[in-house]
């Protein structure tokens, strides 16, 4: 989740981090934003093992699924945090890690980031999810995006020996 920059309050950084958010996705195109961490959105990683009860696992949830105007203004620790799903939260391990994304991005749908010894394989939809993630009310599209990620997973799964080889090259 992300903690709302100090200087502002509440609802004055859910509207700056929704315009930062809107000129990296469709002007800037990034697949990783930075304009958030410049105006001072900062995360917090919070394992679900620390949670001590149901009740604490559910709250954790909604607290990193919060995402003003479209669901209320959600507290931890007396905080208020924002849905954030930084690439920052994998550590620097070297290996191979899959990285999957709900957009489009103008390259190629499987695609590998080097990121020093680290081989990043970026999976995206093969094509625009039919459901928004604030789309509450269409349940049906629902089971059109499940059938799209279990159609994905399986062609992404039919390549996988390929695109191990390939990384290796990278």
């Amino acid at each position: 989740m992300s903690h709302l920059p100090r200087w502002l309050g509440a609802r004055s950084a859910v509207a700056a981090g929704l315009v930062a958010y809107s000129i990296e996705k469709y002007l800037r195109k990034t697949l990783h934003p930075t304009l958030g961490q410049a105006l001072g959105f900062h995360s917090e990683f919070v394992r679900a093992q620390e949670c001590a009860h149901i009740e604490d696992l559910a709250d954790l949830i909604l607290q990193s699924s919060s995402t003003p105007p479209f669901t209320p203004i959600l507290h931890r620790n007396g905080r208020p945090v924002l849905d954030n799903v930084p690439v920052s939260a994998l550590d620097d391990a070297p290996g191979r890690v899959l990285v999957m994304v709900t957009r489009l991005y103008p390259r190629e749908r499987m695609f590998v980031v080097p990121h020093g010894a680290q081989q990043r394989l970026y999976m995206q939809p093969s094509r625009k999810v039919p459901i928004s993630s604030w789309d509450y009310t269409s349940p049906s599209q629902m089971q059109h995006a499940y059938d799209l990620g279990r159609a994905d997973a399986d062609n992404f799964l039919a390549r996988l020996p390929r695109l191990v080889e390939t990384a290796a090259h990278v």
